[in-house]
């Protein structure tokens, strides 16, 4: 009994270390090819396209090198206005990591990027086609128009009635709120958790497909045979006896 559980604890370590080791060539395979950022770049390219129809254009004149950078950005997507836009984003100085593009992104700290890519005074890159389509966007105000600003305005006059003395900062409040809130906010708010949420499972996803090739491609390279390192394990006392001692260490 007792040699049958050193067996099987000699085995479990053997297998450990390679899973180890196919989970330290999935992470250089991801940090190398930027996936996590590439990953990012594909979702908020979704996110640009749901909020806008004029993001899902093709941007005109574009040079060659750029349509290869793109393609190489998003791979399995068009080139657009809303990608290009994506990748601005993820590149942004503030966010992105050294020679690589950010990993991830809070709504808020979309929203400021977003604002500032607008400016003409920021800090990242941006095609001036986009920063048009994006200033478009920020400048349409929420939905209703009138009818909402007359609705907040209503509010505004109950609320004063209850506490006339904070008349004049309640008025500024509601006025402020609702020529802030721009269709930009609206849509991201709407759309944001969504996206991420689909653009986690896919990552997941794409993470499993590489670590079943990895693991084929360890199998191939090393010939790895389960049955014959178990055939040795169970006939070899001194190799059995090693790995046991290994084991906690594993």
């Amino acid at each position: 009994m007792l040699q049958q559980l050193d067996i099987a604890i000699a085995f479990v370590t053997i297998m450990l270390m390679l899973s180890l080791l196919v989970t330290a060539a999935v992470q250089v395979i991801s940090a190398l090819l930027d996936l996590r950022g590439k990953n990012l770049v594909r979702a908020l390219t979704d996110l640009f396209h749901q909020m806008d129809e004029g993001l899902r254009q093709a941007p005109t004149d574009v040079p060659f090198k750029e349509v290869i950078r793109g393609w190489l950005t998003h791979p399995f997507s068009s080139l657009t206005l809303g990608s290009m836009l994506a990748d601005s984003v993820t590149t942004h100085p503030t966010i992105a990591h050294t020679y690589a593009r950010a990993k991830a992104i809070r709504k808020d700290e979309l929203l400021n990027l977003l604002a500032d890519l607008a400016s003409t005074t920021s800090a990242g890159t941006i095609d001036p086609l986009v920063r048009t389509r994006l200033n478009a966007i920020l400048a349409k105000q929420m939905p209703g128009g009138i009818e909402a600003v007359a609705a907040a305005q209503a509010i505004a006059e109950k609320l004063a009635a209850q506490f006339p003395e904070a008349n004049e900062k309640v008025t500024a409040a509601v006025a402020a709120a609702v020529g802030q809130t721009s269709r930009l906010e609206i849509e991201t708010e709407k759309w944001f958790d969504t996206v991420m949420d689909r653009a986690s499972d896919i990552f997941t996803r794409w993470t499993r497909i590489t670590t079943i090739v990895v693991s084929a491609a360890l199998v191939v390279v090393l010939h790895i045979d389960s049955g014959l390192i178990f055939h040795q394990i169970s006939t070899n006392s001194d190799l059995r006896a090693e790995l046991s001692k290994l084991s906690d260490t594993a």
